[in-house]
């Protein structure tokens, strides 16, 4: 009877591989444990608030419980990659305190930095969004454009750009020309019938 309680005690937690997982309401996991048993149906426990589907092809680790040693009553607890990690994804390590989202595939990653800063990047293009301790926000792209798809964007403050400022780049009424342009075009203007004394000039002209 001892060695009966004992076997099954060892059985409570054991190490397996992820097979297949199979999402839905109770996401189900199909492992083979280290001693090359198979399970189908494992029940897969998630997070509050987090939901993954590792992946399944032999690299995905698993701590699996069975309830007092029942095979017919397991659940995965953990599931973590070796081979997917973030170290060896996107070379990055993590300090103390910090804790990060991540994607196995292309490298991408969020992280919540000890410092109090918050930085989401996109691993292959380098693009990122930086919200900084002090709060100020930081977007980045250095080779992809950024595009803001929205009917109205509303400034209550200034406006600062460095480059050239276009509008009505598309559209029935395309209008050519930067804001840089039309302040050329504007100062270069001349006016005609001209007269002296308080007469007013005639409507401006261009010359292009």
């Amino acid at each position: 009877m001892a060695t009966r309680a004992l076997t099954r005690l060892n059985n409570v937690l054991c190490r397996g591989i992820l097979n297949k997982v199979t999402t839905g309401k109770v996401p189900t996991a199909k492992i083979t444990l280290l001693a090359d048993e198979t399970y189908d149906a494992i029940e897969f426990a998630q997070d509050w608030g987090f939901i993954s589907s590792p992946p399944d092809d032999g690299t995905t680790e698993l701590i699996v419980s069975f309830l007092r040693g029942q095979r017919d009553q397991g659940t995965v607890l953990k599931s973590f990659n070796r081979t997917y990690s973030l170290k060896n994804g996107s070379n990055i390590d993590l300090l103390p305190g910090e804790t990060a989202l991540y994607n196995k595939v292309s490298g991408n990653y969020f992280i919540f930095k000890a410092d109090g800063s918050m930085l989401l990047q996109h691993h292959v293009s380098g693009t990122f969004i930086k919200i900084n301790n002090d709060g100020t926000i930081s977007l980045s792209s250095t080779s992809q454009s950024i595009t803001i798809d929205t009917p109205q964007v509303t400034l209550t403050g200034n406006l600062t750009v460095n480059g050239e400022v276009l509008d009505n780049a598309t559209g029935a009424h395309v209008n050519a020309h930067t804001v840089r342009d039309m302040r050329t075009i504007f100062n270069a203007h001349v006016h005609s019938g001209v007269a002296a004394g308080g007469s007013n000039s005639a409507a401006p002209t261009t010359t292009q």
